[in-house]
């Protein structure tokens, strides 16, 4: 069928894009963007207000902030696939892929030369294993937000979880017993809830399968006695579902760790659009360019304290578990809340002790020295002294008040300020200790995750 149109012309460049396989990654390629979105919109409406003071700042720098955003997602569309959403996550899935695919093809050729009748269960649990490997592979032809929310990875997790399992029981004695030894030092010391009884049930059934792999266990345990010896094929099917336990365990926490990651994304477009409407007001109030200046200065002061501490805090975090990005989803929660945080706390700083009687904003000071005497000639053209003492009095009301909370006009002016931008500093890494819920819960993920990890549980277990 030929795609052109009823005049015989191909249609358009970027209808054929939408039309084919790429367009359907358009939405995601969206979504992978949209978290910082509004703080472009922000930073596109202040550099046109502060070139062009006018109210329709706000519509040419949110119109621009559009046009970026559906711009680069069309070229940013390969974002959204299996392979570059998530690089490190799909580059470990097709290493455990191809090692899984061999496996399963050195053990087809295996029990294709052994008797049918003498290895029946083995092969079931072979085909288990097929049919999980195209699971994994039709889950890896979709193109939608899974690779972006990073739940596609978790899937494909599971199921190479699965088609793994299923081949401890395809294995022979002697290769189920060395997966069972694998996962033995996975257990030991981990965070798995029942470990020490998983342990003991799992070195039984190893025993089973090679009597001589006593030796390699992580701590001297008393062999089986013959009552709770089981048979071979139940060592085989313990020695599973250890695997699977393990694998639960930690697939379960894998998906926490991206609902984590996607709450933190979520939350950073919600306090983008507060900080671009707040902009939007002082927008359409036309307030002076200088007080913009100011708030973007002590916007970005504390951004750059909330960056520092998050690189020091990442620098001391050893991150070899995999996290679905949540280290950049906390960068972009540090652009946009560290920056508001420090806005607010100026404020708060100027106005909370003013409110209690002391001024933070010093005084401006206004010349009182007397004007110099005119000469005699000149007495009668000078003009009454009302218009000194008008000039006087407005040079008082521009003051800030010592007795009253300072107005937004000293409040955001650098010549009047200076110290906001300390107070800025400070405050910008506020937003990190009031989301340290989500920081604990994230991290305590990570450690019973690298729990599972041979030589990475506890010591004393």
């Amino acid at each position: 069928m030929s795609d052109k149109g009823p005049s015989g012309a191909r249609p358009p460049g970027w209808l054929t894009c939408l039309l084919n396989s790429r367009g359907r990654r358009y939405i995601p390629s969206l979504w992978a963007i949209a978290p910082l979105m509004p703080t472009v919109a922000s930073a596109y409406t202040i550099v046109v207000y502060i070139t062009w003071r006018s109210e329709f700042a706000l519509l040419v720098g949110s119109g621009a902030a559009l046009g970026t955003w559906l711009l680069l997602a069309l070229v940013n569309l390969q974002s959204a696939t299996v392979q570059l959403a998530n690089v490190r996550t799909y580059g470990d899935l097709r290493d455990r892929l191809r090692l899984l695919e061999e496996r399963i093809a050195c053990l087809a050729d295996e029990l294709e030369s052994t008797g049918r009748e003498k290895c029946e269960g083995r092969r079931r649990a072979l085909n288990e294993a097929r049919a999980h490997l195209k699971i994994i592979a039709g889950e890896r032809m979709m193109q939608d937000s899974r690779w972006v929310r990073a739940h596609g990875y978790n899937n494909l997790w599971v199921a190479l979880h699965s088609a793994e399992e299923a081949l401890v029981e395809a294995e022979d004695p002697k290769a189920a017993a060395s997966e069972g030894l694998h996962d033995e030092a996975r257990l030991f010391g981990s965070d798995i809830p029942h470990s020490e009884k998983l342990l003991a049930r799992l070195r039984n059934s190893i025993l089973t399968l090679e009597p001589s792999a006593e030796k390699y266990f992580l701590d001297r345990v008393n062999p089986p006695t013959p009552e709770s010896q089981p048979s071979q094929e139940v060592a085989q099917a313990v020695v599973r579902d250890t695997r699977s336990a393990i694998n639960q365990f930690n697939d379960s926490r894998y998906d926490a760790l991206a609902r984590t990651r996607n709450t933190l994304l979520d939350m950073v477009p919600v306090g983008g659009l507060v900080a671009h409407l707040v902009l939007a007001l002082a927008v359409l109030e036309l307030v002076p360019r200088e007080r913009v200046e100011a708030a973007v200065v002590f916007y970005l002061a504390a951004v750059l304290a909330g960056l520092l501490y998050r690189w020091y805090v990442e620098v001391k975090t050893e991150t070899t578990v995999q996290n679905f990005g949540l280290v950049t989803a906390r960068l972009f929660r540090v652009i946009v809340f560290s920056g508001i945080a420090g806005v607010v706390g100026v404020l708060l700083y100027a106005a909370v002790p003013a409110s209690l009687g002391v001024n933070v904003i010093p005084k401006v000071s206004v010349d009182s020295s007397p004007a110099p005497t005119p000469m005699a000639g000149q007495m009668a053209e000078q003009p009454p002294t009302a218009a000194v003492t008008e000039s006087s009095s407005e040079a008082q009301a521009s003051a800030c008040p010592r007795d009253s909370i300072a107005p937004l006009r000293c409040i955001f002016d650098l010549r009047e300020n200076i110290f906001g931008i300390f107070i800025a500093l400070l405050f910008g890494a506020t937003p990190e200790a009031i989301l340290k819920i989500l920081r604990v819960e994230a991290d305590k993920y990570i450690e019973e995750v690298k729990s599972t990890s041979p030589g990475q549980g506890k010591p004393g277990a």
